[in-house]
């Protein structure tokens, strides 16, 4: 499972001039161009070598949705071996979470020989997209257990209220690369 790992905070410039929400991409791979942060439906995140940043004007009072968009190829980090991992994984578990979000590769929220099918088409070329090939989760959901083959969101987007991002308070979210199992 390949992760792109952000890092979200708020950082003062001055005590005069307007504080920047800040998301730090860090993965081992530039794919950051291709990666679209909007915040709240309305105000696209500027990137800057997988620096995502917003004004805090744009950080609504009380809740926020982050949304995630992508123009990576759907045969991007999806191998044999990842069909392989994910077939395994539907027999014998998966690791955690974070896994089972890269192995619902037909984003319908449940993780079945679909799947492993769409998969299958992806790598010899039948098909050539797919409906989501990267999701956003917080450290917390995808390092979580799964103790099912069914998925509780399309994590496409995520929820944080205004609180969780002032006086530089950090939270961790991911970037879940869709079929992508063997990282």
């Amino acid at each position: 499972m390949k992760c792109l790992h952000l890092i979200l905070f708020t950082c003062a410039i001055s005590s005069m001039t307007s504080a920047q929400v800040l998301f730090n991409a860090i993965i081992e791979e530039d794919i950051c161009q291709d990666v679209t942060l909007t915040l709240n439906s309305s105000a696209e995140l500027s990137q800057d070598e997988c620096l995502y940043s917003i004004d805090i004007d744009q950080v609504n009072p009380g809740m926020n949705t982050l949304e995630i968009s992508s123009d990576i190829p759907a045969l991007l980090h999806t191998t044999t071996l990842d069909m392989v991992l994910a077939m395994r994984a539907m027999d014998e578990g998966f690791e955690s979470y974070g896994q089972a979000l890269s192995a619902d590769f037909n984003s319908d929220l449940v993780i079945s020989t679909d799947d492993i099918i769409n998969m299958a088409r992806i790598i010899v070329g039948i098909d050539t997209e797919i409906p989501t090939k990267v999701k956003i989760a917080t450290e917390s959901q995808i390092t979580q257990p799964v103790n099912s083959l069914e998925l509780s969101s399309d994590q496409t987007s995520l929820t944080f209220e205004e609180g969780t991002i002032v006086d530089g308070e950090v939270n961790d979210v991911f970037l879940i690369i869709v079929g992508d199992l063997n990282n």
